[in-house]
């Protein structure tokens, strides 16, 4: 199923919507999980292989893949609980371009997502 996604701004002084961001990429708008942070929006596409989280500058529309990968097979989990990618919340909370909050459904906890390094 192809949904189009397109995120747009007011201009008031030319008394219309402008597009900021546009995707148009096979994917189901449900499984993406969305934080605001500043100037930016954050999201993570759980229907990729590669899951990573992609950074949307809301001034100028463009987007930058950050280097953290939330594939299961990728995370360090240090508390022992499994983490799959079907329990994260849809909300995430960016406290950086590398560090991220998000709520763990199964494990009923708040978890981070940051870089490993």
């Amino acid at each position: 199923m192809r949904i189009y996604n397109k995120l747009c701004k007011y201009n008031f002084s030319s008394n219309a919507f402008e597009v900021i961001y546009y995707d148009n990429s096979d994917s189901n708008s449900d499984s993406k999980a969305v934080g605001l942070n500043g100037d930016n929006m954050y999201f993570i596409n759980f229907n990729a292989d590669d899951i990573r989280p992609t950074k949307l500058n809301l001034s100028n529309g463009k987007t930058e893949n950050l280097n953290i990968n939330a594939n299961e097979a990728e995370c360090e989990v240090k508390d022992m609980a499994t983490l799959k990618n079907s329990h994260i919340s849809l909300t995430l909370i960016p406290v950086s371009d590398n560090y991220f909050v998000f709520y763990d459904e199964t494990a009923k906890a708040f978890r981070t997502l940051g870089e490993n390094k």
